[in-house]
């Protein structure tokens, strides 16, 4: 009984771990992305300004 238990709190630990990892990266490739098409674009229209 308790060894089912350890074990799914690791598994849904390193899932966890797994899914974090995964969230800051696609946070940090769109924040690259947005300063990518920031550059592009010199006079941003208000509706971003406001963002």
């Amino acid at each position: 009984m308790t060894e089912s238990r350890l074990s799914m709190d690791v598994a849904f630990s390193s899932l966890f771990r797994t899914a974090g990892f995964l969230f800051l990266f696609n946070m940090f490739y769109i924040l690259l992305l947005l300063s990518k098409h920031m550059e592009c674009i010199p006079d941003p229209p208000p509706e971003v300004s406001q963002l």
